[in-house]
């Protein structure tokens, strides 16, 4: 903990991060997590040669070319681009390179190898707007990100950050001459565009995210220059220096050259054109089109080709088959540290595929370049096919608190099922209805660890307890529960009576976007059947699934639990904090809306929103930090509002034999980081 601190004590008295190398220094609680929690598979895989988890080692991040110079002795003494990009140039189309860059690049140190130019990244994708991953992730920038330790927030978009020294200010300078994929400057004017125009806009956001207040009051914007300005809240928020670093959603920019047609502050018309244009009104024209620049559920939403973007690839064109094609953004302001531009490849497909199924065969044909997604039951499958594939498979360790949770819907509409979720001893009971030794062994290889939806073992306020809460396998005491709450009757096919007199039926609706999660969702449902509670699982399209979750439509959504220190603490993952996860959309409102929308939640669900809000305005060496934030867990975990199955597995990569720069085997894979974006995909390249 103390070295997770340490960043905390030295950004409020100065931000020294233009001067980081960000080095593999402070492992000790990422190597306590990775021993305890996988040395006891990881020892029992080819994969290892030598029987131990490898050093990690990433691409590092330097701001900019004066950092690197300070932290290596190097100089950059010219820039360079892709041969597509250099013709262009040659034909006037384009300006010379740098031009096009800001005037002090972020810069990139590889992984392995300084890349060749050329080559196509290709990834798959089920669902036409949500969880692409493959694809999403190889372009996404944010404000900050983390540095090589997991911890230390670092420039990204920004030169440069600052936090003052009462914590209540965070000062930002963005990079001087950087562009739009369009060739447009990026300047403060786009984080006033947002933030007058949309973000304190009260038609265009009636109910800011909570992200973005502090002691009940929206953060204020000031801008000191063109390149300069702060968020200001009203009291200490330092806990929004690790949201700009956790979520994409929070950089504060948006295009205003592109976007303010959509808009009747700007554009009189706006309201026609959304007419002509196939909207209700200009409101949610302008949501639909400001969506790819929001977070990253929404990153794949384009509607309109070339539409401006800071990230290293431009959306082109999506064909019949709902591939979409994306080209190199010949703005991007990254280089590698001889002066190369990056991205190094020439642009990026999003490949359709019809069901997970699919996308697992065409994985194994060697169709994509990389593919996150590959199940672990499928992994001798995998190493057998490498060579006729054309693929290597990489083992990596997921840092997520559990696999697969369901949320009961505690503010469901029918008055009978919210009778029913409402009671703790139904939850209790569904808890311990599961076998999730035999999830593991059937689904996950036993390579998994049979748990609670909790925090890491890693994480300073995780008990020893959380994770082994009502997780035994114990269908005598299920049945028991279910008994005592009034649930004893039978119809004729031995299914359960509800209080209304009818059969108890859960409508299990489940997105499942990983063949894992589908597997799990089968054998969950097989479990509570088995104890009486008639349950049909039916699956749906994701963005579905999301639509119906978001509106508290469903009965028992789930998801994974994605979970880790630091990002918990800025408050970007919905199912770790209080009002606690999909199943209670209406407390979220009410907690949202100040009251005014919404249920109101219990006194315990409030006192811990209340406690979050205390975590937010304190940093990590606090010695209430600890104290808090273990309370708000307890709450969450011994409701049940979240129940597990298990969690810590490994996660097989399949990997193109080309490919250069990416992961290797023993790394950290977390959604909290954004997967594949914490490798800087910018600096892979196909060795062709």
């Amino acid at each position: 903990m103390k070295n997770i601190v340490i960043f905390f004590l030295k950004i409020k008295a100065e931000n020294k991060m233009n001067k980081l190398i960000i080095k593999i220094v402070n492992l000790r609680w990422i190597v306590k997590a990775l021993v305890s929690v996988t040395m006891f598979f990881l020892l029992n895989t080819s994969v290892f040669a030598d029987g131990k988890i490898k050093k990690k080692n990433l691409p590092i991040l330097f701001s900019t070319p004066s950092s690197y110079k300070s932290a290596t002795g190097y100089t950059i003494t010219s820039y360079q681009e892709a041969p597509t990009l250099a013709k262009l140039v040659s034909e006037g189309k384009l300006p010379p390179v740098s031009e096009r860059l800001p005037k002090e690049p972020a810069v990139v140190e590889p992984l392995v190898s300084i890349g060749k130019y050329g080559g196509i990244l290709k990834g798959p994708a089920v669902t036409p707007n949500c969880c692409s991953w493959d694809i999403v992730e190889m372009r996404l920038q944010k404000m900050l990100t983390f540095g090589t330790d997991y911890l230390t927030p670092v420039p990204n978009i920004a030169k440069s950050f600052k936090l003052s020294d009462d914590l209540k200010t965070i000062t930002l300078t963005l990079r001087e001459g950087m562009k739009w994929s369009d060739g447009r400057p990026l300047t403060v004017d786009d984080v006033e565009f947002f933030y007058k125009s949309i973000l304190a806009n009260k038609e265009v956001t009636p109910s800011p995210d909570n992200n973005w207040k502090a002691g009940g009051e929206l953060v204020e914007f000031v801008r000191v220059d063109d390149y300069t300005f702060m968020w200001k809240f009203k009291i200490p928020n330092p806990a929004f220096v690790i949201t700009l670093t956790s979520e994409r959603g929070y950089t504060g920019i948006r295009p205003k050259h592109y976007l303010s047609k959509f808009h009747k502050d700007h554009n009189p018309d706006a309201e026609n054109l959304a007419k002509e244009l196939g909207f209700e009104s200009w409101v949610k024209m302008l949501l639909e089109k400001e969506k790819p620049y929001t977070f990253t559920w929404f990153a794949d939403a384009h509607l309109d080709p070339r539409q401006p973007t800071i990230e290293s690839y431009i959306f082109v064109e999506k064909d019949s088959g709902g591939n979409k094609i994306f080209e190199r953004n010949p703005y991007f302001f990254k280089v590698d540290v001889d002066g190369n531009q990056l991205p190094y490849t020439d642009g990026l497909r999003r490949l359709m595929v019809q069901d997970l199924e699919v996308q697992d065969l065409k994985g194994i044909a060697g169709d994509y370049t990389h593919y996150g997604w590959g199940a672990l039951a499928n992994y001798t499958t995998y190493k057998e096919n490498e060579k006729s594939g054309g693929f290597v498979t990489r083992l990596l360790t997921y840092l997520r608190g559990n696999e697969l949770t369901f949320s009961f819907n505690v503010n469901h509409s029918d008055p009978v099922k919210r009778k029913v979720y409402g009671d703790l001893r139904f939850r209790q009971a569904m808890s311990v209805a599961m076998n999730r030794d035999e999830i593991n062994n059937l689904v996950y290889f036993g390579k998994a660890t049979p748990r609670q939806a909790s925090p890491v073992p890693s994480d300073s306020y995780y008990k020893e307890w959380m994770g082994n809460y009502f997780v035994q396998y114990d269908p005598k005491l299920a049945n028991k529960l279910l008994d005592e709450m009034g649930m004893d009757k039978r119809d004729s096919d031995g299914f359960r009576i509800g209080p209304n007199g009818k059969t108890f039926i859960i409508q299990m609706e489940e997105g499942a976007p990983e063949p894992a999660w589908k597997k799990t969702a089968e054998l969950v449902a097989k479990y509570w059947n088995d104890v009486g509670v008639r349950t049909d699982l039916k699956f749906v399209q994701v963005n579905l699934f999301q639509e119906k979750r978001n509106a508290g439509e469903l009965d028992v959504p789930a998801w994974a639990y994605d979970v880790a220190e630091v990002p918990f603490w800025s408050g970007t993952n919905w199912q770790t904090l209080p009002p606690y996860g999909y199943g209670a959309s209406e407390w979220h409102k009410w907690i949202q809306s100040d009251g005014a929308k919404g249920e109101k939640p219990p006194e315990e669900v409030i006192q811990q929103v209340k406690n979050y809000e205390k975590l937010q305005q304190i940093t990590l060496d606090n010695p209430e930090y600890k104290v808090i934030a273990t309370k708000i867990f307890e709450t969450q975990i011994k409701n049940l509002y979240a129940i597990g199955t298990v969690g810590l597995p490994p996660q097989p990569l399949l990997i193109r034999s080309n490919l250069r720069n990416g992961p290797k085997n023993g790394e950290m894979w977390s959604w909290t980081y954004r997967q594949w974006v914490q490798f800087l995909p910018e600096q892979f390249w196909l060795d062709e």
